[in-house]
């Protein structure tokens, strides 16, 4: 009875000892789980990959043949004549020698054809320019009447000061010459002045001087040759003579009427050449007389615009006069300064700033 008391924890320990030996047998034995492999990239569908249209042309083979699908056999030759109906397109294979490294030279573009010009000659020969002055003057008119106001002195075996008033008519026969086509050489300009100013006094009053009168003198000037300067000029500037000038030279002829406010009358001429600039501003030289005065006299007369208005209407004027006999006789010396405008700028008071000389 004890014998077997005794037999049974021993046989429970050792049924314990082999589960514990089995186990571990077991553990050895088994192998180690592995971490999950990442799956591949699905590979690209290939040509013989059956597409949705083969796909259902096999469909429709495998119910034609229903003897071959309980068989289990598909028939093959109906799946690859439908997957193989559209073929590939074939890339382009440039099959020309090239370097390694290297990239096959472009082929040069044709030469263009040389343009053929065609020169045509004019049918009528070529006219001589209608204006013989700048652009600048094409806009102003040919004829115009001008009011000119200012101060004169003049020298003649004494000296005296008085105002100048009168009036200057201005002919610019640009029209004309360019209507007489080859004559227009024979056309000149021409200026009309009266005025009311100091003159000198006859010989035969002694002892000579100046008087006021009054005074008409008209002249004539043909522009024959001409040329331009553009050298350090100002398009923009308000004096005349730093702006793009166009000069020409030609003769002058000038005759005229004076009578003095004592009822001395006389006649006057002269003749002689002319540079002109800008058409208004010249410097002439002439010989002639002067009647009541000695001897043919030579006379030096120059006229340049000191400011001008942007219109060209309003204009600030520097004149002389030099009039000269011989050493037993006296000069003449005359100088004035006068304002030249249109009569309508006093009447128009928006034209008033115009007065303004050298404005901008």
């Amino acid at each position: 009875m004890n014998h077997k008391i005794l037999n049974r924890p021993v046989l429970t320990l050792t049924t314990l000892a082999c589960l514990a030996a089995t186990v571990m047998s077991c553990e050895k034995n088994s192998p180690k789980p592995q971490p999950p492999a990442s799956s591949p990239p699905p590979a690209p569908a290939s040509a013989t990959e059956p597409t949705p249209a083969s796909a259902a042309a096999s469909s429709a083979t495998i119910a034609s043949n229903p003897v071959a699908v309980h068989n289990g056999n598909v028939p093959d030759t109906d799946i690859a004549t439908t997957t193989t109906n559209a073929k590939p397109a074939t890339p382009a294979v440039d099959t020309s020698p090239t370097i390694a490294g290297t990239h096959a030279a472009p082929a040069p573009a044709p030469a263009p054809a040389p343009a053929i010009k065609h020169v045509e000659m004019p049918e009528t020969a070529p006219t001589m320019p209608t204006n013989f002055y700048p652009a600048g003057f094409a806009g102003q008119p040919s004829y115009y009447l001008r009011f000119r106001a200012g101060y004169e002195h003049i020298n003649y075996r004494n000296n005296n000061d008085a105002s100048y008033v009168g009036v200057k008519f201005y002919a610019h026969n640009d029209d004309l010459r360019a209507q007489a086509d080859k004559n227009g050489w024979l056309v000149p300009d021409a200026d009309v002045e009266l005025a009311h100013h100091l003159l000198a006094q006859p010989d035969a009053n002694l002892p000579s001087g100046t008087g006021q009168g009054v005074s008409v003198n008209a002249s004539l000037y043909w522009p024959w040759l001409k040329w331009s300067l553009h050298e350090m000029s100002h398009n923009n500037s308000p004096c005349p003579l730093v702006r793009p000038l166009t000069l020409t030279l030609g003769p002058v002829a000038s005759g005229g009427f004076e009578k003095l406010d004592d009822g001395t009358g006389r006649m006057i001429g002269y003749a002689g050449a002319r540079l002109n600039l800008n058409r208004d501003a010249f410097i002439e030289y002439t010989l002639g007389r002067t009647d009541g005065l000695s001897g043919n006299r030579q006379q030096i007369t120059a006229e340049l615009p000191l400011s001008v208005s942007r219109d060209g209407e309003v204009r600030y004027v520097v004149r002389g006069t030099w009039n000269h006999l011989d050493t037993s006789h006296r000069d003449i010396l005359t100088g004035g300064l006068f304002l030249e405008l249109p009569f309508t700028t006093l009447a128009k008071p928006s034209k008033w700033s115009d007065l303004i000389p050298f404005k901008q």
